[in-house]
């Protein structure tokens, strides 16, 4: 069985967008380089460095997390989602263990 090539693979690196949660929220980053390409791409002189989602408790964050996703990207990017297809795909990334989230 064939696997499909990934993003990677056919020339298009990831957006990566850190996210971190605790007791109280989630926090969303860009990586470095994402951020370096975004400005590099849009001319973009500011990005906010994260954005911040409360939550009331753990069983909020997954519901909460998949509704907000995409407003999160379009927050700290200042980007529509049709433009940021077009430059790569989104990919959430846990900042400590570098692993792909959901």
């Amino acid at each position: 069985m064939t696997q499909a090539p990934t993003e990677a693979a056919k020339g298009r690196e990831p957006l990566v967008v850190y996210r971190s949660v605790d007791g109280t929220g989630a926090t969303y980053a860009l990586e470095r380089r994402t951020r370096e390409r975004l400005r590099a791409y849009a001319q973009a002189a500011t990005l906010p460095p994260r954005v911040f989602i409360a939550q009331e408790s753990g069983t909020d964050y997954e519901r909460v997390h998949g509704s907000v996703r995409n407003l999160v990207v379009q927050m700290l990017t200042g980007l529509s989602k049709e433009r940021l297809e077009s430059i790569g795909p989104i990919e959430f990334v846990d900042p400590v263990t570098e692993r792909t989230l959901d």
